[in-house]
């Protein structure tokens, strides 16, 4: 059963626009107001249709369902996600951080008393599981078309990539709390025994500073590694088909796969080829799109000479 109602002749099953009785009335009235407003209508209709363009790529041909581009790009993305996170999770296993590795995290207040080592506080657990929705190779290191490092956004260290079950906190007073805000009521700090504990990417930077380099020299900024490794896992970690078969919310999001209804029309288009989050992907693509605004650059200098 139909739930629409026509606000012309106040039946259900059809809107206005395709009102029988509506047009019936126009063609035998032409010079009617309704007819000279259904005649605007059509108009307004075709107007749309010929400005109407797809919100990814930009072509008039299709809309953003059909877009080959788009399917192409996904394919893409997701392709060479799969093989940064198997290569990522085999350098987690080569270097000890593999399922049920024993590791010790430090978990020193970050605006400590000067002289206080990250390691007054500290949590040891066991390796348990893998975040996969939050591997993916944005966190990955490249190289910009200049030679340079592409460096990896502060977000990427903050992402939990792993969490192990903790075995003893130590470093923690008896009733010791911590506010996050005004609004939140006051937790503690002491980590539970056997609860999950989140191993973020900087803290796999520290055995991994080359699969994860960061922003900032540790030494001169007076950061200190935050995990060691006590007992060495090399086993294999396992990503289930379904989560292998699917983009990261990070993926999603930086390349404009799945924008909200809210979205603006940037947010909806074609990341531009200059974007660092091509570089691993589609290396060609930033290449290609860099040369060409070199070329354009030296052009515009040599015009105005």
């Amino acid at each position: 059963m139909s739930y629409i109602t026509c606000t012309y002749c106040w039946k259900r099953g059809h809107n206005k626009l395709g009102c029988p009785e509506r047009k019936a009335y126009a063609k035998a009235n032409p010079d009617s107001f309704e007819a000279k407003h259904m005649l605007a209508e059509k108009e307004t209709r075709k107007r749309a249709v010929a400005n109407r363009r797809c919100s990814y790529c930009g072509d008039k041909s299709h809309n953003r369902r059909s877009c080959n581009p788009l399917k192409q790009d996904k394919a893409l993305v997701l392709e060479k996600n799969k093989e940064y996170r198997k290569h990522f999770l085999n350098e987690l296993s080569k270097a000890g951080l593999g399922p049920g590795a024993i590791v010790c995290s430090a978990a020193g207040d970050y605006y400590r008393e000067p002289g206080v080592s990250v390691w007054s506080k500290n949590v040891t657990m066991m390796l348990t599981n893998i975040e996969e929705s939050m591997i993916d190779f944005l966190q990955a290191p490249v190289l910009r078309p200049d030679g340079e490092l592409a460096e990896v956004s502060y977000k990427c260290h903050n992402r939990t990539l792993i969490f192990g079950r903790v075995i003893k906190a130590d470093g923690y007073e008896e009733g010791e709390k911590r506010t996050y805000s005004t609004y939140q009521r006051a937790t503690p700090s002491r980590p539970q025994q056997n609860k999950l504990y989140p191993i973020v990417g900087y803290d796999v930077s520290c055995i991994l500073p080359d699969e994860l380099p960061t922003m900032f020299d540790r030494k001169p900024t007076g950061q200190e590694n935050s995990m060691k490794i006590l007992s060495p896992s090399f086993k294999p970690w396992t990503i289930s088909e379904e989560q292998e078969n699917e983009l990261t919310p990070h993926l999603n999001d930086t390349f404009h796969f799945n924008p909200d209804k809210n979205a603006t029309d940037w947010e909806k288009g074609q990341l531009h080829p200059l974007t660092g989050a091509w570089l691993y992907p589609d290396r060609e693509r930033v290449i290609k799109a860099y040369e060409e605004r070199e070329r354009l650059e030296r052009r515009i200098q040599n015009e105005s000479i």
